[in-house]
C-alpha cells in the first residue's frame, strides 16, 4: 500500500499549525502566500518522500521582512547558492551537501523566488551584485 502524504495549507505561515500538522503526520505546510513555483517545488519534494515546514516565529518574521533578499536566505540556501555560483548541477549539489536532489530543487526555487529571478544565472547575478556575498562562499 502506498504511503499517505498529507499536506496542509494555511492562509499564512503559522508555527503552531506547523507543529500540530507535523505531530499528526502531515508531510508539509504550504502557506497560501507562497510563490506558485515554491508551492509546486514543495509538492514535488513531498511526492519524492520529503517534508516541508517553512514556518518561523513572529520575531523572525519581522526581522526577515527588514532584510534584503540575500540575508533572507537560510544558511543551507546560501550553501546551495554558493554551489550554483560555481556552476554545479542539482545532482552535484545534492551529493556535495548530503541532501536529496528534491531538496536541492526546493532550495533553488526559494533562491529564485528571493531574487525575483527566472533562472539560476539571474538569481546568482541579482543576489551577488547586492554587495554582500553568502557567508559560505569560499575561494577555491
Amino acid at each position: 500500500m502506498p504511503a499517505i502524504r498529507r499536506v496542509v495549507t494555511t492562509p499564512a505561515p503559522n508555527p503552531a499549525i506547523a507543529r500540530m500538522a507535523f505531530g499528526l503526520g502531515f508531510k508539509a505546510l504550504l502557506p497560501k502566500t507562497s510563490e506558485p513555483e515554491l508551492m509546486a517545488a514543495a509538492l514535488r519534494l513531498v511526492l519524492a518522500g520529503g517534508e516541508y515546514f517553512p514556518c518561523f516565529d513572529e520575531a523572525e518574521a519581522g526581522a526577515l521582512a527588514a532584510r534584503g533578499p540575500l540575508e533572507r536566505l537560510s544558511k543551507r540556501q546560501r550553501e546551495v547558492l554558493d554551489q550554483m555560483q560555481r556552476g554545479r548541477t542539482n545532482k552535484e549539489i545534492a551529493k556535495l551537501l548530503g541532501i536529496s536532489v528534491a531538496t536541492v530543487k526546493l532550495h533553488v526555487q526559494a533562491i529564485l523566488s528571493a531574487a525575483g529571478a527566472r533562472n539560476r544565472t539571474e538569481a546568482v547575478s541579482v543576489l551577488l551584485h547586492e554587495g554582500d556575498r553568502p557567508a559560505t562562499m569560499a575561494e577555491e
